[in-house]
């Protein structure tokens, strides 16, 4: 699996017809990664294309930054921050390690709360702690 990151140009999208941009836009970009990563089989996820869209045919972004993953000869197109669907984020080890980690801090809380509860006095019905005795009406 290959991943990179690149800053796309496309400005040539403004030497067309307004109604044709955002179009000629996404071309533009399936051109470039066809340059750069040498394989015709590319998927460009819907992120990056709602983002060349969301300005509408007329006025798409003038670059874009994207990440690119080539995996079994297929490219996947993305934008930075997104993850490729179906990849895990952590192998099964370091999920088992979390999951450890997480019932030990359980089971310190609990052992803190009870230990707090042990040093608190038992309060019975008939007795009356110092607040309430000075409280008492007169």
């Amino acid at each position: 699996m290959e991943e990179r990151l690149y800053n796309v140009s496309l400005t040539g999208a403004y030497d067309r017809p307004s109604s044709k941009r955002a179009k000629y836009a996404v071309n533009t970009l399936r051109s470039f990664v066809l340059k750069h990563m040498k394989s015709k089989n590319m998927n460009v996820s819907e992120m990056v294309n709602k983002l060349i869209w969301s300005r509408s045919i007329s006025k798409p972004p003038r670059h874009i930054k994207i990440k690119t993953i080539k995996k079994d000869d297929v490219v996947y197109i993305l934008l930075p921050d997104e993850k490729l669907k179906g990849e895990p984020t952590k192998d099964k080890k370091a999920q088992e390690k979390d999951k450890k980690k997480a019932d030990e801090a359980k089971k310190k809380a609990e052992e803190s709360k009870k230990k707090k509860e042990a040093k608190k006095p038992k309060e019975e019905p008939g007795n009356k702690t110092a607040q309430e005795k000075d409280n008492k009406p007169n």
